[in-house]
This record gives structure tokens, C-alpha cells and sequence, in this order.
């Protein structure tokens, strides 16, 4: 950080002129987990995002939205008490997918009402692949004695790695039953 160009830390700022100025509202996502990196034949998701309070001040109300990108959007009113720098776990809604390669975007807005004052950390991305319809495929690999020869790489039509498996310890010829989801 350099003091003469303006910074941001958590529930502070510095200015250019390198007067320390604390951020009372400041709301971020700063994780989304609970979807899988490929859905096999689901149609919904439903996401959990860490809700952080990155402010000086309680964090008690904030709208949280969400966007599959050219897809499904909505927003979540969130209400609690998150002291500075504490996180919560929040539960979003079902949120509908098509098949496909698919981006969810989630952010917050006006945290207790206010604008924002760090608004880089508002929101999070995760890419993830829908394959509907989706069918389990199980592939029966027995290698032989130069299992650290043997690799293996599944992509979609449009080159996304899909899964991947190899090299193998030379010597075991115990099958390897990986599963994938394959869509049309």
C-alpha cells in the first residue's frame, strides 16, 4: 500500500494526504460454497455465502444479490448483529440454472442503509458447469505395472476441464472406478 496514493484496510482508510479515516459500512462476500463444480442433471442450486463485516460500525441489515450471469437474479434482505470483521454464514434461496457453462455472481448493497465504503469487497464469483440432463458414467480403468505412465483428461466440447485422473503408482492393478456427470 503505497500512504501517498490512498489505501483500504479492513474499517479503515487512508487518504492521499495520509489522514487515517475509519469505514463505518463496509459489507462483503467472501466466499460461496455449497455448489458443486459440476451439477449432474440438477436444476437449482442452493448456494451458502460468508457474510463479512468488513466496517467499524455493527453490521445489522444488509441486501444481498445474486445473478446466475445471463440467467436467474434475485436478492435477499439479511438482518443480525455481525460485530466488525465477523462473519455469517447465509442460505440463499433455490436459484434456478440452465445447462452450461455458469457464472453466480453475489454481492451486497447498502449495508445498515448506507452506501458503502469499500465497495471492491462487495462481491464474489464462482464458475461452475450444469449438465442437464446429466448422466452418471462410471469408467472401469485397470492399468498395469507402469501405472506412472498411464493419465487421463475428460473435456467438454468448448475445451472446460472436466475431470482428470493420473499418473498411477507403477506396480497396481487395482481398477480405478472414477464417476463423471455427462451432459448432452
Amino acid at each position: 500500500c503505497d500512504l501517498h496514493k490512498g489505501c483500504t484496510f479492513s474499517n479503515y482508510q487512508v487518504s492521499n494526504d495520509g489522514v487515517v479515516i475509519p469505514i463505518d459500512y463496509d459489507a462483503a462476500i467472501t466466499n460461496i460454497v455449497n455448489i458443486p463444480e459440476l451439477l449432474c442433471g440438477d436444476t437449482m442450486i442452493s448456494p451458502i455465502v460468508t457474510l463479512k463485516n468488513n466496517g467499524a460500525a455493527v453490521l445489522q441489515t444488509v441486501t444481498i444479490a445474486y445473478e446466475v450471469l445471463g440467467g436467474a437474479t434475485g436478492s435477499l434482505p439479511w438482518e443480525g448483529f455481525l460485530a466488525p470483521l465477523q462473519t455469517a454464514n447465509v442460505q440463499l434461496p433455490p436459484i434456478p440454472v440452465t445447462a452450461g457453462e455458469q457464472t453466480l455472481v453475489v454481492s451486497t448493497t447498502l449495508p445498515n442503509g448506507q452506501a458503502d465504503g469499500g465497495p471492491l469487497d462487495d462481491s464474489d464469483t464462482l464458475m461452475f458447469i450444469a449438465n442437464l440432463p446429466g448422466t452418471e458414467v462410471t469408467l472401469l480403468l485397470t492399468p498395469d505395472a507402469y501405472g506412472e505412465d498411464l493419465s487421463w483428461t475428460l473435456h467438454t466440447e468448448s475445451g472446460a476441464l472436466l475431470y482428470q485422473g493420473g499418473p498411477y503408482p507403477n506396480g497396481s492393478t487395482a481398477t480405478i472406478e472414477p464417476t463423471f456427470c455427462l451432459g448432452e
